[in-house]
């Protein structure tokens, strides 16, 4: 974020906006987004503070903490948005715009893994069964790679990275490999890609988190504490139960993804009675053509305009992605099969 705040600045704008005296505030270096701060009170508690940009849309911003607080109120374990003096959950009180969290403990954030795997998919139900009352007027609609890209369209994408790695001087061991993987990724979206999104059933969409992951939810000693950081935004809840049952990390990094997806999607299964049948057997096909039909960020690694990118934090994620596509691809067939056998 490049709006520059100081701890001095968070403390005096919290003790006359909101009427908290904190003793001491201290930076959280996280988000690109927010500036963020904890600001621990006389009482021995602490309030977690984030300092949106000033540039920011605060129409969305507030449909995001009201979103937040719509899921909150209806019993979804997240923090409370705190009010200004103005009882307002965003203050824009001298030039800053900020919004202020009831601030949960946690632990370091852990992968998904078997002993989580079902709460997130319950806590994610529970969630979605809440905001199919929210109103969706007024709320911006997400538009994901799986329901507006072309195939076809993509796969000249890569083609195009193709020629870029190919334009190469002297090509590394590892421009090799992502040849490889863009080369098999644009043979895939040529032979699959068109029938993958003809067969998807019809798809409903509601106000969803919008970033429900792994770095949204915050555990403390094995139990789901909270869910954070709401988009709020509209878009279906298969694609938002695949992306995080078929997260590209678990997928390509854990042995047993399968038996994972399978205990998240029981879970959310349970807590829910809107997303059922052929929808719900969909969530895998959905994370695959979402995984498929986005370059990013190989087409940032090797751009169009002949640069390349040295960056370990893409180029994993990138790996990570390339391995979840061909494996899920591969089990599609068998996948679908056991979802609907066991959800239908």
């Amino acid at each position: 974020m490049d709006d520059v705040i100081d701890t001095k600045q968070v403390k005096a704008h919290l003790a006359t906006h909101y009427r908290l005296h904190p003793i001491a505030v201290r930076v959280v270096p996280l988000g690109t987004e927010t500036a963020n701060f904890r600001a621990h009170l006389a009482d021995g508690t602490s309030v977690f503070v984030k300092v949106h940009r000033t540039d920011s849309d605060t129409s969305h911003t507030r449909t995001r903490l009201a979103v937040s607080e719509f899921a909150r109120t209806g019993g979804i374990p997240v923090p409370a948005v705190l009010p200004d003096r103005h009882d307002q959950l965003l203050s824009t009180d001298a030039g800053i715009v900020t919004s202020v969290w009831e601030n949960i403990d946690s632990s370091d954030s852990e992968p998904l893994d078997m002993e989580r795997a079902k709460a997130i998919g319950r806590t994610l139900g529970r969630l979605h069964h809440r905001l199919a009352r929210y109103p969706t007027r007024g709320v911006a609609r997400l538009t994901s790679p799986w329901e507006k890209s072309d195939p076809v369209e993509v796969a000249g994408q890569a083609k195009n990275v193709l020629a870029v790695i190919d334009s190469l001087s002297n090509p590394t061991g590892t421009d090799q490999i992502r040849r490889e993987q863009v080369a098999r990724r644009c043979d895939d979206l040529l032979a699959y890609g068109e029938q993958l999104k003809a067969e998807l059933p019809s798809i409903t969409h509601q106000v969803v988190h919008c970033d429900y992951g792994m770095h949204n939810l915050l555990f403390n000693w094995g139990e789901l504490r909270a869910v954070i950081d709401f988009r709020g935004q509209v878009a279906s809840p298969a694609w938002e139960l695949g992306n995080i049952a078929f997260n590209s990390f678990t997928v390509a990094r854990s042995s047993c993804w399968r038996q994972i997806a399978m205990q998240v999607i029981a879970g959310y299964a349970k807590e829910q009675q809107r997303l059922v049948g052929a929808e719900l057997v969909s969530c895998a096909r959905i994370a695959l053509l979402d995984a498929m039909l986005a370059l990013y960020p190989i087409n940032v690694l090797y751009s169009s305009d002949g640069k390349t990118v040295r960056d370990d934090g893409l180029a994993a994620y990138w790996n990570d992605r390339a391995t979840m596509v061909s494996t899920l691809l591969d089990a599609l067939p068998d996948l679908e099969a056991e979802l609907a056998d066991t959800f239908t």
